[in-house]
């Protein structure tokens, strides 16, 4: 499990903080506009993704995976 946090791109504002399940999948629910996500996991290099925009009647979906850390 990791913990991912969803930020709004122009304020740099954290609006929530999610744990993956056992399957690493989570979710949020967004109004349309400019985000991006951090993820971070023990004995892994954290990440920062880049800008997801979120339109109206679209469901983005992202595919993230994290490095170990040497």
């Amino acid at each position: 499990m990791a913990v991912v946090r969803i930020f709004e791109k122009d304020k740099n504002w954290l609006l929530a903080t999610k744990v993956t399940d056992e399957q690493g999948q989570f979710n949020f629910l967004l109004v349309p506009g400019q985000y991006y996500l951090t993820c971070s996991k023990a004995g892994y290099d954290p990440l920062r993704s880049d800008i997801i925009a979120v339109k109206k009647d679209t469901l983005p979906v992202l595919n993230i995976k994290l490095k170990q850390t040497k």
